[in-house]
Formats: C-alpha cells, sequence, structure tokens
C-alpha cells in the first residue's frame, strides 16, 4: 500500500464517517426492510408544518403517531419520492441535514426521544415467542421507525454546545436516560430473531461519539492539553509505542580513577535523553485546560471531563459487568458464522435441506445470504468501535476506569471470541467488498463518495478498520498482564494470524500487531524464533517499536511457577477496587455504638438493617453493659445509709405520663 492510502486510512480506521453512518443504517435485507412507513408520503410537509405533526407524535393515539410518522421520516431523509426499482425512500444527505436542523430547532429531540421509551416500554414483558407474526412484525416496525427518527436527528444535525447538552441530558439524566434503557432493552431481546441490533447499535455509537468526541477528536484533545502544558506533541507521522517505565541509572565510578568516566557519562546524559523523549505523561495526570470566559462557561476540555464522568458514573458504571457482557455477546454473534447465526438479524427462517447443504442456494436465499454477510460486518464494525471509543475515553479520564471497563470485557471472555475472528486469511478478508447497494439509497455529493465506494485502493476500509480496531482492543485488554498474555496470546500460538497482519503492509495495523509480538516474546521460551522463524519480527520491533531505546523485552526475570508474579496483575486489581469504592460504590456506614444515638435511633438503624429484635435486644445489651457490680452496689447502699441521705417524696410529675 502506498504511504499516500496509509495515511487516509490513518484517520478514517478510527471512526465511521457520515456518508458510513447514513449507508450502514440503511443496509437492508431486499425481502426484509423495515425503515420507513408502509405508503409514505409522496409530497414533503413544509417547515411550518413540523410543529404540528412533532405535536401529534406526542399524543397518546396510535392513530396520530402513524399520521405523524409517515410526514416526519421523509421529510428527515430529505427525499419523498420512492426509487424505480424498489418502493424505499433514497437520502438526500444535503437536504436532510437542512430538514433535520428545523427539526431539532423545533424541539424533535426530546419528543423522539420520549416517542422511542415509550416504544421500548411497549416490548417490556413481552415474549416474542408466544406472539403472532403479524404481531410481531408490527411491534418490529414501531420500533424501526422510532429508532428511524431519532437516529437521523442525532447524525445528520450540526454539532453545536446547545445540542450536545440535550444530548447528554436526553441519554443519561433522569427522567429519560435513553441510553441506559437501550442497554436494558438490548440485554433482554438481542437474540429476537428480526430484532433491530444493528440500527440500536449505530445509534449508541453515533450518541456517544457525537457526546465525547470519536476517536480522532479525543487524540486532538489530548494534543492540546499536552500543549497547554508545554509538552512535547506526540508526533502523529510516527506510531512508536509509549513507555512508563522508570530510568534506571547506571553507576559511573570515581571520576579521579576511571578512565572510562567521561564515555559512561555522556553515554548516560544520551540515555537520558532518549528516555526524556519517550516518556509518556497520561493524559488524566495533566489537569484539563481552564475556561477563559469571563461568564464561567466550561472549555472544552473541562465539559469533557464532565461528561465522561456523568456517562460513566450513571451509565457504566451501575450494571458494568451486565454491559460489558453484552457487547461480548454481540459482537462474538457477529463475529461468528452467519450460518450459524440464521434466525440472529433477521425474523425470516430457511430450513436446512440437502440443496442449502451442498451449497446450491436459491437465487433469493442467496441474495439473503450475501446481505446477512453484510449486516454481520456492520454489526462488528459498530461494536468493536463502542468498545474501543469506551476504552480509550474511560482511560483517558482516569487509569482505574479503564482498566474496571476492560476487566469486565475479560471477564465476559471478549479475548478468545476476537483472536478467533482475526485467525483468518486477513489478506482476502480485507479486500472483499461486500456486494450491497446500500450505499445507492444515499445521494452523496461527488467529494464523499469516496468514504462510501473504496475501489481505487488497495484494502476495502470496512474490513480493514475491523481487524484494526480488534488489534487494538486485545492489546489493551492483554497490555502489562503475564497471566492474560500467557494464557491468550502464547497458548492459542497467535504469532501464526499475527504474521498475516504484518503482511498486509499497513501502518496501524502493523504497529499494533508489533506491539503484540513484543509483549508476548518474553514468555514464549528461548525456541520461538526457531519455531515460528521469526527474525524479521525482531527486525521490525526494533525498527517500528521504540526504535532507540534499550529495554529488556525478550529477558525472562521471573519463574512463572512464582507465585509473586502476578503481584503486579493483583495489586492493580486492588486499586481499581479501592477507588472505586471510595468514590463511587456505596460501602456499609460503621455501626453506631449504643452511647452514640438514642434507644429509638438505634432502634430505627436496626430496623433499616434488619437487625432488630423484638424482644428489646438493643435495650437488654445496653442494660447489661452499664450493669453495675452487686458487691459495689451494697458498699454504695450502706454509704447512703451513713449519709443519711433518703428519697424526697417531693418529686415533680413527668412531661410526659407513661402508663
Amino acid at each position: 500500500m502506498s504511504s499516500a492510502a496509509g495515511r487516509v486510512h490513518g484517520a478514517e480506521l478510527q471512526v465511521l464517517s457520515l456518508e458510513e453512518r447514513i449507508s450502514f443504517f440503511y443496509c437492508s435485507s431486499v425481502q426484509d426492510f423495515v425503515g420507513v412507513v408502509n405508503g409514505p408520503s409522496e409530497y414533503l410537509i413544509s417547515a411550518d408544518d413540523v410543529p404540528y405533526y412533532l405535536q401529534l407524535l406526542e399524543s397518546p393515539d396510535r392513530e396520530q403517531w402513524l399520521e405523524a410518522e409517515k410526514m416526519l421520516i421523509p421529510f428527515a431523509q430529505g427525499k419523498a419520492a420512492p426509487d424505480q426499482n424498489q418502493t424505499r425512500l433514497l437520502v438526500h444527505l444535503e437536504t436532510a441535514r437542512s430538514h433535520n436542523e428545523i427539526l431539532n430547532n423545533a424541539g424533535a429531540l426530546p419528543i423522539y426521544t420520549h416517542h422511542l421509551l415509550r416504544t421500548l416500554q411497549m416490548l417490556k414483558g413481552l415474549n416474542f415467542q408466544y406472539l403472532e407474526l403479524e404481531t410481531v412484525e408490527r411491534t418490529l416496525s414501531q420500533l424501526n421507525r422510532a429508532i428511524t427518527m431519532l437516529y437521523l436527528v442525532v447524525a445528520l444535525t450540526p454539532r453545536s454546545r446547545a445540542f450536545e447538552r440535550a444530548l447528554l441530558d436526553a441519554g443519561v439524566f433522569s427522567p429519560r436516560q435513553l441510553l441506559v434503557d437501550l442497554f436494558e432493552c438490548l440485554q433482554v431481546h438481542h437474540s429476537t430473531a428480526g430484532f433491530p441490533i444493528k440500527r440500536l447499535m449505530l445509534l449508541i455509537y453515533v450518541w456517544l461519539s457525537t457526546l465525547l468526541g470519536d476517536l480522532n477528536e479525543l487524540d486532538k484533545l489530548k494534543a492540546d492539553r499536552r500543549r497547554h502544558h508545554n509538552l512535547p506533541p506526540e508526533d502523529a507521522t510516527r506510531l512508536l509505542c509509549k513507555s512508563i517505565k522508570k530510568l534506571v541509572p547506571i553507576p559511573l565510578g570515581d571520576p579521579a580513577t576511571d578512565p572510562l568516566y567521561p564515555v559512561r557519562f555522556k553515554a548516560q546524559a544520551s540515555r537520558e535523553a532518549i528516555h526524556a523523549k519517550y516518556i509518556h505523561k497520561p493524559h488524566y495526570e495533566l489537569s484539563p485546560i481552564p475556561s477563559t470566559d469571563k461568564d464561567g462557561e466550561r472549555s472544552e476540555d473541562e465539559e469533557w471531563v464532565w461528561r465522561i464522568e456523568c456517562i460513566y458514573k450513571m451509565v457504566l458504571l451501575p450494571k458494568w459487568k451486565e454491559t460489558m457482557a453484552l457487547f461480548t455477546t454481540i459482537l462474538s454473534m457477529a463475529a461468528g458464522s452467519v450460518l450459524d447465526k440464521r434466525s440472529f438479524f433477521s425474523k425470516k427462517s430457511f430450513s436446512i435441506d440437502e440443496s442449502s447443504m451442498n451449497g446450491s442456494l436459491s437465487p433469493d436465499e442467496q441474495l439473503y445470504w450475501n446481505w446477512m454477510n453484510r449486516e454481520k460486518a456492520i454489526v462488528l464494525d459498530v461494536t468493536s468501535l463502542i468498545l474501543l471509543l469506551l476504552l480509550k475515553h474511560t482511560r483517558a479520564s482516569h487509569l482505574y476506569k479503564g482498566e474496571l471497563v476492560a476487566q469486565g470485557l475479560v471477564e465476559a471472555t471478549l479475548l478468545p471470541a476476537a483472536t478467533k475472528f482475526l485467525n483468518r486469511d486477513t489478506a482476502t478478508y480485507v479486500q472483499v467488498r461486500q456486494e450491497d447497494p446500500s450505499h445507492l439509497r444515499v445521494e452523496l455529493a461527488t467529494p464523499m463518495q469516496r468514504s462510501v465506494v473504496v475501489g481505487q485502493d488497495e484494502y476495502a476500509l470496512p474490513p480493514l478498520r475491523i481487524v484494526t480496531t480488534l488489534l487494538r482492543i486485545v492489546q489493551r485488554l492483554t497490555k502489562r498482564k503475564p497471566s492474560i498474555i500467557r494464557a491468550t496470546l502464547c497458548r492459542g500460538q497467535s504469532l501464526v494470524w499475527l504474521k498475516r497482519v504484518l503482511n498486509l503492509h499497513e501502518p496501524k495495523s502493523r504497529l499494533y500487531a508489533l506491539k503484540l509480538v513484543k509483549s508476548q516474546g518474553r514468555y514464549l521460551g528461548h525456541h520461538w524464533m526457531r519455531k515460528f522463524t521469526c527474525v524479521h519480527l525482531l527486525t521490525e520491533v526494533y525498527l517500528y517499536v521504540r526504535p532507540e531505546l534499550e529495554d529488556d523485552w525478550l529477558r525472562v526475570d521471573e519463574d512463572e511457577n512464582n507465585p509473586l508474579v502476578k503481584s503486579a496483575e493483583t495489586w492493580l486489581q486492588g486499586e481499581v477496587q479501592a477507588y472505586h469504592h471510595k468514590w463511587y460504590w456505596s460501602t456499609l456506614a460503621p455501626k453506631p455504638q449504643a452511647s452514640a444515638v438514642s434507644f429509638a435511633v438505634q432502634g430505627m438503624l436496626d430496623l433499616q438493617q434488619d437487625q432488630l429484635d423484638l424482644d428489646g435486644g438493643t435495650r437488654r445489651k445496653v442494660e447489661a453493659e452499664v450493669k453495675l457490680d452487686s458487691t459495689l452496689c451494697a458498699q454504695y447502699e450502706k454509704w447512703l445509709d451513713a449519709q443519711g441521705l433518703v428519697p424526697t417524696t417531693d418529686v415533680l410529675p413527668l412531661p410526659i405520663s407513661f402508663h
């Protein structure tokens, strides 16, 4: 691949372009397309009619919903005339962008969010296995229409600070919390035949990337913060591995007696300069760029810190294990064989007969399987990008947040699914372009068409992006974790498929493949070079991964059987748990002592903790604690008699009468 093509792909391999977001959304089977209403409007409404139809959409009457959807969906797509070959609406991108800006200014975002939440509420409690087919189709069509309206507004509305805050309010904060409801809905219905998983994942990706920024914007945010703190920016032209190792000084000896002291001193200065060049200051240790606005408006950096904290605390953290397991399940199903997932993406089912086993499928079935392969690739692409986006943003916010997300993915067995998918003929896979005319349903301007049709490049962009994203996820989950490296990379003989990735000679995928080679070098044993003929891998590691820095990545210091080998990993897990217990997770408060509160307060506390003794346990315990010795009581009574102290009868009545 030429260097120019590599530079173009470097930015495109981290993000979905606007054209891909729309064309992927409208990719669908010829026989089973549900995204627009039946009998769509043949004309577009005017901008003055938008508030009226938005008001109809808020009505509890379903007939008014359908009437509003019939008019608002073509208006959002920017084109009302159906295709000549199929009864589908095309999306005119430029017109759709202006129309969705009108919809957003009219207040469509909260109305569409409420409409989708109302549709998701209808799905709760439904068991699709026992419903009639017409009911299932009507329910899923309603869900698809609600997703379509909201997705077009989020994806095509021009970004602004007010629009992003509206997304944050609708997706994260109560009472809506759309992102939380989307995860819960996917958790329940992700295995339902025909459920729009792809569109929901696209909606989640667009929502998060608009709120937090995509990976390219995150790189720019990091560069701006480093520049603010007078740190050298990371060179984007040289993709080098970062180092956080501390420099170990070498004893120089006595200057008066050692003849090699000047040479050693110069070498030490050179090593310090090289280390200072490669040392990496984590992003979360640098304070955000302060605001210069006199009105107290937060800066862009401070706004990002607040948003990632809100999303992490309110969306990801409450059910982080379930959410990471959901992502892993969807990615595993999308990465598997499409013949094993016949009912995963569509409610249409086919019986396995002799003709299908022999490969002689009918044209309709062949067209259906071609579409399903396309659908599977889109789900895999979007899901992997969401995972990488969450990993990068949470780790940039704080190391321990990123480690908790990574721990959830490892426990959900994401690594076996990712490595199994990567163990394929990579050179053939990245050159396969799916035969799908979905981009023809989106009218693009001439300069924009390259993002969808990339026939002039050596590799197809979406498959190459999938491979690179999964490599980055695997490298992030295994970095500096010897036990995971041994179990996942070494025992799985990952060098076999890593060499296939290296043969692509694409800079970004080559970098992360070499990082994975380097991370497992010390754990493969002394015969690994002879066994895998990996001498050229050593050369490429020294050329492209920290070429000037002297390190000991091939030297094994620890014994695998030593229980202290995992001490660093155990320490990191303990730090992650302690950090979250301190700042997020509610711990049990210490039980108050009896002398600190009254009996009534202590009884209420025991009642809340389900520890109340109905026989007066708290009072008996206190009486037992304050009970005096019998000998001491007898001496006290003798002293009272000697002093002539007798109880008086003039006792004032108590303010409260006890019976």
